[in-house]
């Protein structure tokens, strides 16, 4: 008799969003998918502005994750790791929320650091880029955060993470829809500010974009060809959208209605960080922290 394949669960609570990742080992370095689930939550919404998860970001998670326990269940999975990041790591009331999360999923859920958040964000990426070749960068933005990610001849050299989430620049920034001029002059400030900092960030061989900001940025210019974008066309879109409201943001092919409500800050952080990096191109891989949970948990 043939051994059963191995299989393993993933579970990325996120500031913005909540995913689950349950998959199967197959021959060589790669995994076949056999569940995927995601929800919004915003549960950054309540931390950046109260410093706490709300009650109602807590039972969003307490719900999907009875759910993702009886799928964990059905699939028979031999491993398990669920991890919180952002929002959870600035959270006051971490402990409650850990403890309520873990009752509903019946295993332990972890805070993960940004530099951690990070390397396993270029893990999911190595699993469909496995040689980039030469200084690589990957750039993740979350609800909470922004991973960048360094790399030389698929050798992971640095992981900056800094605290320029989507959800977390709209509540502090974006208070007019559309967005007045100060206060796209002050966002913008405030991420140059941040990446100021970064050293030798430049001198890019690659640069991949993951996350919904960088689905969404990629879709909204070319369509459902997701492959790589100019800088310059994220400049173009992003002059579109910091001229349009929530409404008219939600007419753009490619951007999903909840994400409508935040992608300016996301795609100015995204245009930023690209001409920081002196970038001409940008390349779009579905990559995510589920990813390199589960190509680290079947050894992929």
């Amino acid at each position: 008799m043939h051994e059963p394949l191995t299989r393993c669960a993933a579970i990325d609570i996120g500031s913005n969003s909540i995913r689950l990742l349950i998959a199967e080992a197959e021959t060589g370095a790669t995994f076949r998918t056999l569940a995927s689930e995601r929800e919004v939550t915003r549960l950054g919404e309540s931390v950046f502005r109260t410093g706490k998860v709300s009650v109602e970001g807590m039972e969003r998670v307490r719900v999907f994750l009875l759910k993702a326990r009886g799928l964990c269940a059905a699939w028979k999975i031999s491993r398990l790791r669920a991890v919180a990041t952002a929002a959870l790591r600035d959270a006051e009331n971490q402990q409650e929320f850990l403890a309520r999360a873990e009752e509903a999923l019946g295993a332990p859920v972890e805070i993960i650091s940004g530099e951690e958040e990070g390397r396993l964000i270029y893990l999911g990426v190595k699993l469909r880029w496995p040689d980039p070749g030469g200084r690589c960068l990957v750039i993740d933005i979350g609800g909470g955060s922004a991973e960048l990610m360094v790399s030389r001849d698929g050798l992971l050299q640095q992981v900056h993470s800094l605290p320029l989430g989507a959800l977390r620049l709209q509540g502090v920034y974006m208070k007019s829809d559309p967005p007045l001029p100060e206060e796209l002059s002050r966002l913008t400030g405030g991420i140059d500010d941040r990446l100021r900092l970064l050293p030798d960030f430049e001198n890019f061989d690659l640069v991949i974009g993951t996350s919904a900001t960088a689905s969404a940025v990629v879709a909204a210019i070319s369509g459902e060809d997701k492959s790589e974008v100019s800088v310059g066309q994220v400049r173009e879109l992003y002059q579109m959208l910091t001229g349009l409201d929530v409404q008219g943001r939600r007419m753009i092919p490619g951007i999903g209605p909840q994400r409508a409500e935040i992608i300016i800050p996301g795609c100015a952080v995204l245009l930023r960080i690209l001409e920081r990096a002196q970038a001409a191109t940008l390349h779009y891989s579905v990559a995510a922290v589920r990813d390199g949970l589960i190509a680290e948990l079947l050894g992929a």
